[in-house]
């Protein structure tokens, strides 16, 4: 930055990843008792990259405005200076060693048994966000850590000749756990009374970035949870059936510590109003100095309510699944086989143990607070029946038509029902307080609030609806596959999928207070105009969020799918497989935690309806792999060890560009903090440029005698370096104040991300392997 302009610098942070192991197995005794052991070892440094969701971000400063505010360039300039020194590279790694031990013991001519153990280590500093650009600082990635043990033992019987048993046990243990980064120079830290040591508040500016203590931090335990899992299948042949009944019962234990907003949360509309309440944390301001937008003074210029967490990190939680099946495999003539099936679900959660003491009635539920905390979902109808029908079309074994049908039941995830257990206004839980920057008790930038200042009376409340029922999922296909030669098929298939009663969130806690009318100001939608509800807080119900859990989302999935498969034949295999396919929903989210609010109108469903997140209307993937014998003469000449053991294996994938929303920047329009979608153009109305890539890998093997091999592989990803967009500025309008003007954002559609965990920059690696 030279003279409080910015300009853009390249960067290309290095991606190093170092992987090595092996695997060690064999007999103990003869035919008896076997072993194996494998060790598996990464270290990985790749390095982040902070940046502005806007590259002119900082050019965006109005300087005019801010000095006749009072302040002075060199207070602009020092905010543009430090802000800018939260962007840049930050140094991150990802470090995982995993053993894995294993017996087999054949006890008796009846009895065998397996037992394995997993261990796993994760170590991440600066690794919880994994992306190689985001727009958080170099500070609010934070530290990632992971310990997984698994014990798992196989016990299969034979009791006759056609009754078979296999008993399956688990016992596992999952801890993850993530913390902050210590603040950078500059950050404005709160006192270590109020929240238990010096850190930064959480602040969001939009078009801008992250920086402060991530608002999910700290996280000391979540999970850290304990599995006793026991299974049985029993697998009966009789005549032209075969029967199985079976029974999986999980036991798990959740201990978790995690206070959201712990630290505090401050967001901002814009630069302007950040950069006043930050010279003001610097070097006090007259306390009659306006914000930059609205009627706001110093201290309090952020435009979304305050937000800060309160109460008791977590909770102890145990839940039950209990699951039992029975399948009846079919083979009705040697042509035709039928597969009929019935599974039953039960997931038992823990009672309620802190419910809202308050007997206020609940906006648009009729229950009060009491009562809806104390609900917990005991969702006992949960039959899944299957069915499936194979058949040889001609009978000549070449061309087969299969189809299928089930319904399938999604788990209530714990961590839903364990904000549904601490977020209920009871002293003894937690709560997440959110205060307007116009309340007379809005903390002053970057202060947050005390002990002494924090009730519950404000927190929010989560709560499941009466009528929750678990997740369900009605799936089915039909194939059609025909052998065009002895190792070569083709097929069609028909996939779809159904989604029913998908969890969503609610805030019940608003009422129609009027309407507003829009105006759009530049861009593709100028001078157009719409009028929308405005929300506000229902008389007499607090001004806190009362979040219903519900299960109201639908989703549907439809698919054609082509596929041509090639087995390996004379040193050659392929496949390649064409998907057209459509996928649509009512505003379906991946949550595990609870949301405040996710409709964009909790009393008018149809802004919500649109294509899904994972929408990908055209997918081609063709893979192959190619193992040629040129030299035909002798094993042992050098003709032999030149020209052959020698393999190339390319993947092609092409993916039309997945949809995203067209974003209007601030409060929601209608006021109830929910989706931020431009209503003319619908959810999910734009698309990322499709993308298409190439890997490949080329090995060389050695083949020393029947029992040892060593194989050299040199493997590239993303061959020719294409750039694939996963995100981009998605802010078309920017909302003026509280007025109806609507501002088009001329770096909307900028690319702000290029990278995702499967597709990257070129990458390329090498590797050894010793076979014995």
């Amino acid at each position: 930055m030279v003279n409080g302009v910015s300009t853009l610098v390249g960067a290309k942070p290095k991606d190093l990843r170092e992987r090595f192991g092996g695997a060690i197995g064999g007999p103990v005794v003869k035919d008896r008792f076997f072993f194996f052991f494998s060790y598996d070892q990464q270290r990985r440094n790749f390095p982040g990259l902070g940046v502005f969701s806007n590259p002119n971000f900082l050019n965006t400063a109005n300087r005019t405005l801010l000095l006749a505010r009072g302040l002075t360039n060199a207070q602009i300039d020092s905010t543009l200076g430090f802000l800018n020194s939260l962007t840049g590279e930050t140094p991150r790694r990802g470090d995982q060693t995993l053993f894995l031990p294993k017996i087999d013991w054949i006890i008796n001519s009846k009895n065998s048994l397996a037992v394995s153990y997993n261990r796993l280590r994760w170590e991440s500093p600066n690794g919880i966000q994994t992306q190689a650009v985001n727009t958080r600082s170099r500070s609010n990635f934070g530290d990632d850590f992971v310990e997984v043990d698994s014990l798992n033992a196989r016990l299969s019987t034979t009791i006759s000749s056609n009754i078979l048993n296999e008993f399956r046990f688990q016992y596992g243990r999952d801890l993850e756990y993530q913390f902050s980064t210590p603040p950078l120079p500059g950050e404005p830290t709160t006192a270590a009374t109020a929240i238990g040591g010096t850190r930064s508040p959480n602040v969001f500016i939009t078009n801008g970035l992250e920086f402060g203590t991530p608002t999910f931090l700290e996280r000391p335990k979540f999970p850290d949870e304990t599995r006793w899992q026991f299974a049985n299948t029993l697998s009966v042949i009789k005549g032209n059936h075969n029967l199985k009944f079976g029974f999986d019962i999980n036991r798990v234990t959740d201990d978790i510590q995690n206070l959201r907003f712990e630290a505090g949360s401050y967001s901002y509309n814009n630069i302007n109003d950040f950069i006043i309440d930050y010279t003001n944390y610097r070097t006090p301001l007259p306390g009659a100095t306006l914000c930059a937008t609205g009627t706001r003074t110093v201290g309090k210029c952020y435009t979304s309510n305050f937000q800060q967490g309160i109460g008791n990190p977590g909770l102890k939680m145990t839940s039950w699944d209990y699951n039992f099946f029975i399948q009846d495999d079919i083979r009705v003539t040697p042509r035709l086989s039928v597969n009929l099936g019935l599974r039953y679900e039960f997931i038992k959660l823990p009672g309620a143990t802190l419910p809202s003491p308050s007997n206020v009635v609940i906006p648009n539920d009729g229950r009060t607070l009491a009562e809806a905390t104390s609900q917990i979902p005991s969702d006992k109808n949960n039959f899944g029946p299957r069915v499936g029908v194979a058949y040889d079309v001609f009978g000549n074994g070449r061309t087969s038509f299969r189809a299928g049908y089930g319904i399938y039941f999604g788990r209530i995830q714990n961590s839903t029902a364990y904000n549904a257990l601490v977020n209920t206004g009871n002293a003894g839980g937690q709560a997440q307080v959110q205060v307007a920057a116009t309340a007379a008790n809005a903390p002053i930038f970057p202060m947050v609030l005390t002990p002494a200042q924090l009730t519950f009376a404000g927190g929010a409340v989560q709560f499941f609806d009466r009528n929750f029922e678990a997740p369900k999922i009605h799936q089915y296909d039909v194939i059609l596959e025909h052998q065009l030669s002895r190792n070569t098929v083709v097929s069609v298939s028909y996939i779809g999928s159904l989604g029913r009663q998908l969890p969503t969130f609610f805030d019940l806690n608003f009422v129609q207070t009027g309407q507003t009318n829009y105006t759009f100001v530049g861009g593709p939608l100028d001078a157009q105009t719409f009028s929308l509800p405005r929300y506000g807080r229902v008389p007499g119900a607090g001004t806190q969020a009362l979040t219903s859990i519900r299960s109201s989302v639908k989703s549907q999935y439809d698919a054609l799918v082509f596929k041509g498969e090639r087995r390996l034949t004379k040193g050659l295999q392929f496949q390649a497989s064409y998907t057209l396919s459509k996928s649509t929903d009512t505003n379906q989210n991946s949550a595990t935690f609870t949301q405040t609010n996710s409709p964009y109108d909790i009393f008018d469903g149809r802004y919500d309806a649109g294509p899904s997140n994972f929408d990908t209307r055209h997918r081609f993937v063709a893979s192959a792999v190619w193992a040629p014998t040129f030299y035909k003469g002798s094993k042992s000449s050098i003709g032999n060890y030149l020209l052959n053991g020698w393999t190339f294996s390319p993947i092609f994938n092409y993916f039309s560009g997945r949809p995203f929303s067209a974003a209007i920047s601030g409060t929601s329009l209608n006021g109830t903090n929910g989706g931020n979608w431009n209503p003319v153009l619908g959810r999910n109305s734009e698309r990322l440029p499709s993308l298409s890539n190439w890997d490949a890998r080329l090995s060389k093997r050695f083949k020393f005698n029947e029992t040892m091999s060593l194989e050299f592989l040199a493997e590239a990803f993303n061959v020719l370096n294409k750039t694939h967009i996963f995100s981009t500025n998605s802010t078309q309008y920017n909302r003026s104040g509280t007025t109806g003007t609507l501002n088009y954002n001329t770096s909307y559609g900028l690319v702000t991300g290029t990278d995702s965990t499967l597709f990257r920059e070129r990458q390329v690696q090498f590797a050894a392997r010793f076979q014995f």
